[in-house]
């Protein structure tokens, strides 16, 4: 019996080389286009810059990395 997969995850590594690695591009491309079909949440590792952000937010990722990390009273240091 298959188990549901209730969240994708792009890698940090994918995210690191976005804009320089067509390798890297496809694969979160890729990961968009299965985590769309199957339904799950889905997370992008390591963002670090707002142009990550930009690629990846019409995708549906919820953003984890240093671009959102909270601060000591808990909020975000970037939007």
């Amino acid at each position: 019996m298959p188990h549901p997969q209730s969240q994708s995850q792009i890698d940090q590594r994918f995210v690191h080389d976005l804009f320089t690695g067509p390798n890297d591009a496809a694969m979160v491309d890729t990961i968009i286009a299965l985590s769309r079909r199957l339904g799950p949440a889905m997370m992008a590792e390591g963002l670090g810059s707002p142009g990550q952000r930009d690629l990846l937010a019409p995708g549906g990722a919820t953003p984890k990395g240093s671009l959102f990390a909270h601060g000591p009273s808990g909020g975000l240091l970037a939007p």
